[in-house]
């Protein structure tokens, strides 16, 4: 009896470790359909803010599966890691986009489009956000001191739009950057020296920056 109780033993618990995976799997696959629902519900939402061609060019978002829609690709996970929808025609704001729903993006490029008003400061909500691209749009008002917050960013461009104000002076914070594009806005104000500090930064772009181009002038080199 000594040596067929273990036996018996673990019979009874084969059942009960398989219930337990099952579930593990069941709640695991609930949570990414949860999230993937989520994003999808979000993505929707934006869209339908924006008019009607730029929705016909975006005809395949639909449904709930995000990560087979035109310039969308997911992780592992199912969750939006690339929004990428560079020359596609967006006509509207980004002031719907609900940001705090896509904690797992990557890349956010929207560049050569048509989108207006100003940078929502909530886009800090992209926590691991390394690259943001929304240059060549018409964008306008300032800069969100809140970009300086991803600090995960490694390229960041914005350049060919309306933007003004100045650079903010937290921008010091992006130790991540590498590249650090705003040339062709309607800036003022000098550029902080806190910018030629980041430890990473190799290009800076900023001609045509400032609407006074007397004032254009730059950080110290030092590293770079």
């Amino acid at each position: 009896m000594v040596f067929v109780f273990p036996t018996l033993l673990s019979m009874k618990l084969k059942p009960l470790l398989m219930l337990l995976v099952i579930l593990f799997c069941a709640f695991s696959h609930y949570d990414a359909a949860s999230s993937s629902d989520s994003e999808a519900n979000a993505l929707l939402k934006w869209k339908g803010s924006l008019d009607s061609h730029s929705q016909s060019s975006l005809s395949s978002w639909n449904g709930t599966n995000p990560c087979i829609w035109r310039g969308i690709e997911c992780d592992d996970s199912h969750s939006v890691s690339h929004l990428n929808l560079t020359r596609v025609g967006l006509k509207g704001t980004l002031q719907t986009f609900n940001f705090s729903l896509f904690p797992n993006i990557l890349v956010l490029n929207m560049s050569f489009n048509f989108l207006s008003g100003s940078i929502p400061p909530l886009i800090e909500q992209l926590s691991n956000l390394n690259t943001l691209d929304l240059s060549k749009n018409n964008l306008s008002g300032s800069i969100p001191k809140t970009i300086c917050n991803l600090s995960k960013l490694k390229y960041l461009n914005l350049g060919v739009n309306g933007l003004s104000g100045s650079i903010p002076n937290e921008v010091g914070h992006l130790q991540s950057l590498i590249t650090f594009d705003i040339y062709n806005n309607n800036l003022s104000g000098s550029i902080p020296p806190t910018l030629g500090t980041l430890p990473l930064l190799e290009l800076i772009h900023l001609y045509r920056s400032f609407e006074d181009s007397s004032r254009e002038t730059y950080p110290p080199c030092g590293h770079m």
